[in-house]
């Protein structure tokens, strides 16, 4: 089996599991390949399980990440490739090598929402 196809353990969540916060951009299952970079660190490969205007989940491994951390998210489509700033929000273990990893997008401008509906999400 897959590394990005193993059962998920969960072990870190962010603070709040109040409805009120739940998604407010619809999520598009997609597989592109991108890159998180950890503030400080060197960057590590990963592959989309979703994607939003909000947030991406992603699986990936060698990178050690923790809820609340700031990455940046390289998205490549259609040639063009954008850096997203984002905050971990949560982590599951899949297999004590690989995890899969929510992040939320932070300050996303126009042009970066426009890029992620044309490119990402209607394509």
């Amino acid at each position: 089996m897959f590394w990005w196809r193993r059962k998920k353990k969960k072990i870190e969540d962010s603070p709040s599991e109040d409805p009120a916060d739940r998604r407010e951009f619809r999520r598009i299952k997609k597989d592109l390949m991108l890159s998180i970079t950890p503030v400080d660190r060197p960057p590590a490969m990963g592959l989309s399980v979703d994607v939003s205007e909000g947030g991406v989940r992603l699986q990936c491994v060698g990178v050690e990440l923790a809820v609340d951390q700031l990455v940046e998210i390289a998205i490549t489509a259609a040639r063009d490739t954008k850096i997203f700033i984002g905050r971990v929000v949560r982590i599951y273990d899949l297999d004590g090598h690989s995890m899969e990893v929510g992040v939320a997008f932070e300050d996303v401008d126009a042009d970066d929402q426009q890029f992620l509906r044309e490119h990402v999400i209607e394509s």
